[in-house]
Parts: C-alpha cells; sequence; structure tokens
C-alpha cells in the first residue's frame, strides 16, 4: 500500500496516554483518518499504529504476523515508513506512509520495540516484537 498525498488538516492530533496505552486521540475524527490515512503515534516505548476504517481490511493479515519492522527510508523522492507485518511468507503485507504521518523524531527511536494497532473501536488486543531500520533509498513496491 503505497503512500498518497494527506489532505491538508488543520486539526492539531492530540493523544491522551497512559504508559503504551493510548487512552484517548481525536485522530478518528479528522479528514486524516476519514480519507483513509494511517498515522504511527509513539510513547514508551511502543510503536501505536492508528488504522482508519478504509483499512481495516487488512486487519486479519496484520493479525497474522508474528512481528513488525519499520523501515525509515526514501521512495520516490519522499521520506516513507514502510511498516511491514512479517509473517514468513516472501510477500508480507507493507503499509507505507509518509513521515509526517508520525510524531516522533526518527532519529531518536530505540529497538527492539513493541507495535500495537488502534482502530476506531479501540485497541487490538496483540502485541507485536518490533524493529526499528532505517535503509537508502527503495524501490517502489507493487
Amino acid at each position: 500500500m503505497a503512500p498518497h498525498e494527506p489532505p491538508p488538516d488543520d486539526v492539531i492530533l492530540q493523544f491522551c496516554n497512559s504508559g503504551e496505552d493510548l487512552i484517548d486521540t481525536n485522530y478518528f475524527n479528522t479528514d486524516l483518518a476519514r480519507s483513509g490515512y494511517a498515522y504511527l503515534t509513539w510513547n514508551a516505548g511502543v510503536a501505536r499504529l492508528l488504522l482508519p476504517e478504509s483499512l481495516e481490511q487488512h486487519l486479519p493479515d496484520m493479525l497474522f504476523a508474528y512481528a513488525v519492522a519499520i523501515t525509515h527510508t526514501r521512495q520516490s523522492e519522499r521520506e516513507v515508513l514502510q511498516i511491514q507485518f512479517e509473517d514468513g511468507s516472501s510477500a508480507p503485507l507493507v503499509l507505507t506512509i509518509e513521515t509526517r504521518m508520525t510524531d516522533r523524531a526518527l532519529e531518536s527511536v530505540a529497538t527492539p520495540l513493541s507495535f500495537i494497532i488502534y482502530t476506531q473501536q479501540g485497541k487490538i488486543e496483540r502485541i507485536w516484537q518490533c524493529h526499528f531500520r532505517r535503509s537508502g533509498c527503495l524501490p517502489p513496491l507493487g
């Protein structure tokens, strides 16, 4: 899933945290979420993927993964994060988001860490081991 240009959103995203848990956010009520853009927020050593309703169709593939790898790279003149759901197959699900769709200075990310998915209905009760890596320029996927 390749990145697209997110619509402008004048809303400041808000996150209420309790350790690794996301207690509340306004993200799911924004144009970004309604337009289908995932967001990656970080707290307490956990990467938390906010998955809009339009991407929930990919949850079964995500849930089948045994680990997650997040790669910070360049793709087609954009800085992106490729979130790869490792499932042991030769073609795992990869979600690509622009780096502006995250709230962390990527230079400060420590690894290993944990990875959690949230939908508008709340936290998916599964935690994955996650590794963060930096890479050079990757070819476009698909």
